[in-house]
């Protein structure tokens, strides 16, 4: 679960153990909130890991996966929640842009119509 120590993401955490799957709880600079998840998981009965990764780097995100098959096993299903939003068209939306939301650094990038 990317983006998974906190708001939407923790609350996904919580519901996927509760259904029975182990989770991997991604975050990128929340460290203490996603050990609370972890923690919350764990005393739950759940399987657990904590991963932090920044989404936004292919390299960072290969060696969070191969992670997550080492400790908890194959990834059968992934939660994309990490990220944050420039209102761009997708025409006109960049590599560069792509990155840079998926890395949590917003932009101040305005395209008229």
């Amino acid at each position: 679960m990317t983006g998974g120590a906190k708001g939407i993401g923790r609350a996904c955490c919580l519901r996927i153990d509760a259904a029975g799957a182990k989770v991997a709880v991604n975050y990128l600079s929340s460290e203490s909130a996603a050990h609370e998840v972890a923690e919350q998981i764990e005393a739950a009965g759940g399987k657990t890991i904590v991963s932090r990764a920044d989404v936004s780097s292919p390299e960072q995100v290969c060696t969070m996966i191969d992670q997550i098959e080492e400790d908890l096993g194959p990834v059968d299903s992934l939660v994309n929640n990490a990220g944050i939003f420039d209102f761009l068209s997708h025409d006109r939306t960049s590599l560069d842009v792509w990155q840079r939301t998926l890395g949590g650094k917003r932009i101040n990038q305005h395209v008229s119509a």
